[in-house]
């Protein structure tokens, strides 16, 4: 079997995991089997679940030092049924372009991306409470990077009064517990040496 049919034959779930496991492993993809890929992601494109779009747009970066367009908009186009891990990830693979190649792209893609950029954040904002902290950590590195490298970007400063108003407070709560878990911890070996003494 060739492989265009193999491809030929992957569902959605296939070809996430696929590119995403190539991309993990840090391999490198020929561009017949990128083209062949591509064209299948286009045919099968509505089959697609939001978190299978995430990974492939981040695959495809890694993979390719490429955005992929056409990924993009189909995450654009389901903004509001994004979670802040697929936000965090797609603001964190835009952010990894370099902003020599964004010059490249044509104007259309400019302005999806510029548009994508405005929507993600409003959406991590609307999100942000529900965030981890490593999508905080990812979202905060993103606006970062963009900020300093990309004259298209704009900052929403209120989405970042909000993240680091809850990293600062992740990072109390997390020092609490960790505070928390060595008395416990501390009482209960004082505890097994009284038991051991006895």
């Amino acid at each position: 079997i060739k492989g265009t049919e193999i491809i030929s034959s992957f569902n959605s779930q296939d070809v996430a995991n696929s590119i995403s496991s190539l991309a993990s492993l840090g391999s490198k993809i020929d561009t017949r089997f990128r083209d062949a890929i591509t064209k299948h992601i286009e045919t099968i494109g509505d089959s697609f679940q939001t978190k299978e779009l995430v990974n492939l747009f981040w695959g495809f970066e890694k993979l390719c030092s490429v955005l992929q367009f056409n990924l993009l908009r189909r995450i654009v186009d389901r903004v509001n049924v994004l979670n802040s891990q697929d936000v965090a990830t797609t603001l964190y693979t835009t952010a990894q372009s370099p902003s020599a190649k964004v010059k490249k792209y044509s104007s259309e893609n400019i302005e999806l991306l510029k548009r994508a950029l405005v929507l993600l954040q409003t959406k991590m904002l609307d999100l942000a409470t529900s965030a981890n902290s490593q999508d905080i950590a990812n979202t905060l590195h993103a606006i970062a990077r963009m900020s300093e490298t990309s004259s298209y970007f704009q900052k929403n400063d209120s989405l970042v009064e909000s993240l680091v108003a809850l990293a600062i407070r992740k990072i109390h709560v997390e020092s609490l517990v960790v505070l928390a878990i060595r008395k416990i911890q501390s009482n209960n070996s004082r505890f097994s040496a009284a038991q051991v003494a006895q």
